[in-house]
């Protein structure tokens, strides 16, 4: 588990630095990256902004991962899902499992809470097409703070696309 942690805050750490490489002034030759992604919480609606749907994909050392995130600028909540890359058309993961990392974090790393995947499911396909790598997908479940288990999030209804230039 910390592995995974150091890993997935060693990729946001990368992330944050490479999002502001973008040509903010040449949009004509740049393809449309924006994604979706809502879900909802003990039953209230969280929509991510659709810029700050983010995918990378990632060699570990045990294989690649996808690495998806999605973050509400309004109050910094966020979504991240770590699962291992597929190279089928779809795949169905039934969590917990011990190649994902699902979770959800409301507000800062200091202030917020953290909540991670106790059951669930998260449904994935993948398709390529103009050189676009996009992944679409369901998923729900019960997440808890893993600091005290009867702290509890009900995720219902969630979908995503997130996108990455191959």
């Amino acid at each position: 588990m910390n592995k995974k942690l150091l890993s997935l805050s060693a990729l946001a750490l990368l992330l944050s630095f490479s999002a502001c490489n973008n040509d903010d002034d040449n949009n004509n030759n740049n393809p449309d990256l924006s994604g979706a992604f809502h879900t909802e919480i003990d039953a209230s609606a969280w929509h991510a902004d659709a810029d700050k749907v983010i995918l990378v994909v990632a060699d570990y050392g045990s294989g690649p991962d996808i690495y998806i995130t999605a973050t509400k600028s309004a109050d910094s909540a966020h979504f991240s899902f770590l699962f291992p890359y597929f190279n089928g058309s779809d795949t169905v993961i039934t969590e917990p499992s011990p190649e994902t990392d699902l979770r959800f974090q409301s507000a800062s790393v200091v202030n917020g809470g953290l909540w991670l995947e106790d059951s669930g499911t998260l449904t994935v396909s993948r398709t390529i097409q103009d050189g676009i790598e996009t992944y679409t997908g369901t998923f729900s479940g019960s997440f808890s703070d893993p600091f005290n288990s009867s702290d509890v999030k009900v995720i219902t209804g969630g979908t995503f696309t997130a996108k990455r230039l191959l």
